[in-house]
């Protein structure tokens, strides 16, 4: 695989020693592993606003219990900083649009990158504390959202992991696309059993509009076909999806299996149903029956290869 996506990430979780402590919080499956396969772009946005390193510490705040304004501001001086923070973010929106990323990794609980559960105080009432998403990564989610994105918490639950990585080499591969009617529909029919693992409504909707019945203009039902599609992925997908992707899969070409292909199958199948066998082994030995039989309409089915098989992702999923 040739691809190599882009992801902005948080300057501290490569290593950077850009936090406001001086130090970092380098992220080691992402620093080691990941880097393999991906092109990062370094992205902090506390050090962008020329706060410094070290520098003051940062928390958000509502003025009050009422308000749903998030704003920020330091920490000891108490100086807001709302105005001047939104101004450097859509500058960076704008940079990492230019690099065209296919996704960004947050730093977990960060009052600018945190995606949840970031403490917010209430200044009518310091003992009132919510949680709030931190504000630059708020700006980008809204700026940005069909962007695949994760932070340094999630990114080591291995399920949550890898389906952040497939939905990385899905974004890129879609960015790759000619923009013709003919080249979206070959797209959807090699995700057709991946999408099936997602959603099986959603993968006859998008077939649906992959093709185009209403005669709409290209540009028009990639953006809606691309939406729908980048939603489903955020749909983990589940033992009974990934089964009945399976059982599609086997039903393609049973016809030419021999007995006993069919009876390690089935009971691989059966065995992964019961929790007594992990995805991997069903999904790989359908990859080797798939190669065997020389099934080329399988073979280009990113059901078997979403992202480089040398991250190794499936390894510990149930």
């Amino acid at each position: 695989m040739s691809l190599r996506p882009k992801i902005a990430i948080s300057s501290c979780l490569l290593g950077e020693n850009i936090r406001y402590n001086g130090g970092h919080c380098r992220e080691d499956w992402v620093f080691s592993e990941l880097s393999k396969f991906v092109d990062f772009v370094p992205v902090c946005p506390e050090f962008e606003m020329g706060l410094g390193v070290p520098r003051e510490e940062v928390h958000l705040f509502k003025v009050d219990k009422d308000s749903n304004e998030i704003r920020l501001r330091s920490k000891l001086s108490k100086k807001d900083l709302t105005e001047e923070a939104n101004e450097i973010y859509k500058r960076i929106q704008e940079r990492i649009s230019l690099e065209k990323i296919n996704g960004h990794i947050f730093t977990r609980k960060s009052p600018t990158c945190g995606t949840d559960n970031v403490k917010t105080i209430t200044l009518s009432d310091e003992n009132y504390v919510t949680k709030s998403t931190g504000l630059y990564a708020n700006y980008i989610m809204n700026a940005m959202p069909t962007l695949p994105y994760i932070d340094s918490g999630r990114i080591k639950n291995l399920e949550l992991r890898e389906n952040f990585v497939k939905k990385v080499f899905s974004h890129v591969r879609f960015q790759e696309l000619d923009g013709t009617i003919r080249e979206l529909q070959q797209f959807h029919q090699m995700y057709k059993y991946s999408i099936m693992e997602h959603n099986q409504n959603n993968l006859r909707t998008l077939g649906g509009i992959a093709a185009n019945h209403d005669k709409l203009e290209a540009s028009e039902v990639y953006i809606k076909y691309f939406n729908l599609f980048m939603e489903t992925l955020d749909i983990l997908p589940t033992r009974k999806n990934r089964l009945n992707a399976c059982f599609h899969v086997f039903g393609y070409f049973k016809k030419d299996l021999t007995s006993h292909e069919k009876d390690i199958l089935i009971k691989m199948m059966e065995d992964y149903k019961n929790g007594n066998s992990n995805y991997l082994t069903v999904n790989s030995f359908l990859n080797i029956l798939t190669n065997t039989h020389k099934k080329s309409y399988l073979q280009d089915q990113y059901i078997f290869g979403p992202y480089p098989k040398d991250l190794k992702l499936l390894k510990n999923i149930a």
